[in-house]
């Protein structure tokens, strides 16, 4: 397993849902007293259409919600909605270009706080975080924003910004959000990570605990503590933290990846083990994962299993000379 890191970055999974997107962007739709689609004056009726398409998106039935989007553009009607909603379309369909394009339309027409955040969201799948600050700044220059949507443009902007290496605006930014909201268990956590790159262990311990009292179940917060008392050579402690982070959250790769070291560290395998088994159960894994365990039931005399699994790993792949070596260390012993 190569070092890959404690992950410090923000993932945007607590970015705005879709559907919470799809309510704010037609919560301000033009009301009409009618329940037609096409009103007296031969217009569309835009509040009837806006609210069936809302009603088609929550049954995600996109097809027909992106025509009457489509109907909506070709009216010149609505046209910050209904691009924004062929955004959130596209975006669940996994047509990140098209939704891309959508939401960038949306904002011509109207720049909202939702729009610009799916946007960003977008880039950063895309790694394009240079054109997701552009998004983000765009977004901190609205007129009345609100406090909770400033900290999370001020959050976001300093992740992005640690993508590209440029800690000082990070730093700013991290600055700006904290100021908003210091109890946040998330930003928290960025800042504890923050505070490693910067080597600073005491204020990382303080920013993880924080978060961590914040919201006793964040995942990411422990193996945070955990990784200080690993850098503090407290293996033992470090072993707890990084257990406890994976029984809260078995996909919690970079608990897993010090958990294994540790573990080594100390030739104390036996809950590891079975963390693994379940990581492995509930997660796509890659061969340094199986070998891992590999080695474990190895040192804990489980040669059979050892050996099933690197039978398995050089299935996967012939040239993975670790695992032919430790299959004939277990067949001849």
């Amino acid at each position: 397993m190569q070092n890959k890191g404690l992950d410090h970055q923000l993932n945007f999974e607590d970015l705005p849902s879709l559907s919470s997107l799809v309510d704010e962007t037609f919560e301000t739709a033009e009301s009409k007293n009618s329940d037609e689609p096409i009103l007296k004056d031969g217009r569309l009726n835009t509040s009837f259409l806006l609210k069936n398409a809302r009603i088609l998106l929550a049954a995600k039935d996109f097809e027909l919600a992106k025509s009457i989007f489509n109907k909506l553009i070709e009216a010149g009607e609505a046209l910050g909605a209904s691009y924004a909603g062929l955004g959130v379309c596209f975006q669940t369909d996994g047509d990140v270009d098209a939704s891309i394009e959508s939401y960038r339309e949306a904002i011509i027409y109207e720049p909202s706080f939702t729009s610009l955040i799916a946007l960003t969201d977008l880039y950063c799948r895309k790694s394009d975080f240079k054109l997701a600050i552009k998004a983000l700044l765009r977004a901190n220059h609205l007129p009345k924003i609100r406090k909770s949507e400033s900290f999370r443009i001020h959050q976001s902007l300093a992740n992005c910004y640690l993508r590209i290496d440029q800690f000082n605006h990070a730093e700013i930014h991290f600055k700006h959000a904290f100021d908003l909201n210091s109890k946040d268990d998330n930003l928290n956590v960025c800042l504890g990570c923050f505070a490693l790159m910067k080597e600073n262990l005491p204020l990382a311990t303080v920013h993880f605990q924080e978060a961590s009292r914040a919201n006793p179940n964040n995942s990411k917060a422990i193996t945070g503590s955990g990784y200080v008392k690993y850098l503090g050579s407290d293996f033992d402690s470090a072993l707890e933290y990084f257990s406890r982070a994976l029984e809260i959250n078995i996909t919690n790769s970079s608990a897993l990846f010090y958990l294994i070291k540790t573990a080594y560290k100390l030739k104390a395998f036996a809950n590891v083990i079975e963390l693994t088994e379940k990581f492995i159960r509930n997660n796509p894994v890659n061969s340094s994962i199986l070998y891992a365990l590999a080695g474990m039931y190895h040192h804990t005399k489980q040669d059979p299993q050892a050996v099933e699994l690197c039978s398995q790993i050089l299935g996967l792949n012939p040239e993975h000379e670790a695992a032919k070596n430790l299959r004939q260390i277990c067949v001849t012993k």
